[in-house]
């Protein structure tokens, strides 16, 4: 499947902004996870990717490999979210198991899921200002 089955994604640079200015912030050594409750109560992801991880073959095999990920936590993630879901450099060069654990734990940390995967804890991550 390659649609996120029952998310939507964000494209609006409104929703991007205001998950960045108001939502919480986890992050680890693959990724970044802003996460925001949602104006209309729908559940929407969007993904952003850096030029600094290469070039546009590189950096949409990232973001293909980002959005399986979040899919793959879909059916046990709460409802009325927005997240945006930013890949570290270190993203790049990762096995796909060890991004989608990492994509699991922020999610788990930053309270999106209904229950957190097995093996992760339920707090977790850093939040803005911490260490990475």
């Amino acid at each position: 499947m390659s649609r996120l089955a029952r998310l939507e994604r964000m494209r609006r640079p409104q929703d991007f902004e205001r998950c960045y200015q108001s939502g919480r912030m986890r992050k680890n050594r693959l990724a970044v996870l802003h996460v925001a409750d949602s104006p209309d109560g729908v559940t929407r992801v969007g993904f952003s990717v850096s030029k600094k991880l290469g070039k546009a073959v590189v950096r949409n095999r990232v973001k293909r490999r980002l959005r399986e990920a979040v899919r793959a936590h879909a059916a046990n993630m709460r409802p009325g979210l927005h997240l945006v879901v930013s890949a570290r450099v270190a993203a790049r060069d990762a096995e796909f198991a060890e991004l989608k654990a990492a994509i699991g734990q922020l999610l788990a940390s930053a309270g999106a899921l209904m229950e957190p995967p097995p093996g992760v804890p339920e707090t977790g991550g850093t939040e803005a200002g911490g260490q990475s």
